[in-house]
Order: structure tokens, then sequence, then C-alpha cells
């Protein structure tokens, strides 16, 4: 997986569009048949991207929050939590039946966070204090 940050978003978006769709019970179906369950898995106990993975998880438990969609995680070796809230639906959580697979994270050389490499502040965006310059909203 690309840790280019537009290739990130791509993904992220198309975990959550699987989700959702997901998250219904003929939804299940149409994710079991196009045979990207596999894929959503992979990403939650593989990816080297952490927020990825995060993403991944979250998608899982929607996807646990019916009686198909936990039938099928099941078959990955996926527990879901089935007791029901007073409106009779589930929480959507959803864990791996092995969570050393889970939790195992490759070792990776931090090469900073995004937020250290944003552009400084050009001398004149500044006020008389040196302190950043308030931007006027019409």
């Amino acid at each position: 997986m690309s840790s280019d940050p537009e290739d990130i978003v791509k993904v992220k978006a198309a975990l959550w569009a699987l989700g959702h769709i997901g998250s219904k019970p003929l939804g299940v179906k149409f994710v079991e048949d196009t045979k990207t369950m596999s894929s959503i898995i992979a990403v939650a106990e593989s990816s080297s991207v952490i927020s990825l993975r995060g993403t991944a998880f979250y998608i899982l438990g929607l996807i646990s929050k019916t009686q198909p969609g936990q039938e099928v995680l099941s078959d990955f070796g996926w527990e879901s939590v089935t007791l029901a809230d007073e409106h009779g639906i589930p929480p959507g959580i959803a864990v791996p039946q092995s969570m050393g697979k889970f939790m195992r994270q490759r070792s990776n050389k931090f090469e900073g966070s995004w937020a250290e490499k944003q552009p400084e502040l050009e001398q004149d965006e500044t006020n008389a204090n040196g302190d950043p310059a308030e931007l006027e909203v019409e």
C-alpha cells in the first residue's frame, strides 16, 4: 500500500462506501459476492498505515450490525457483539479471534508528521507582535 496521502484518502473512501453498503442485510451479500470482505480484513489486520487499519476496523464494526454480516465475519475469524440495544440494534463491534494477528505492527521508520512539513508563514503574514496575522472574512 502506498503511503501517498491521496491514495490513502481514496482507500478510506472506498472502505467507508463498502462499510455503509455492508451495514445493511442485502449489502452484506454484495460485499461478500464481490469478494471485498477479505480485502477489508487484510487492511484491518496488516496495513502499514495505522489510520487505514483503524478505518477498516471501524468498517468491520459497521458490517457486524446485521446477522448476515456477523456470519460472514465469523467465517473470516472475527467475532461480533450480538447483544442489541433497546431498539434491537447491535452495537457494531467486531474483533478478531486472534488478537495477536491484529495487534502486530511491522516496525516502520518514522518520517515525521505532515503537520511538521507545513510551509512557514512569510514575514508579512505576521502582525506587529510576531503572531500569525488574522485573516479577514468577507
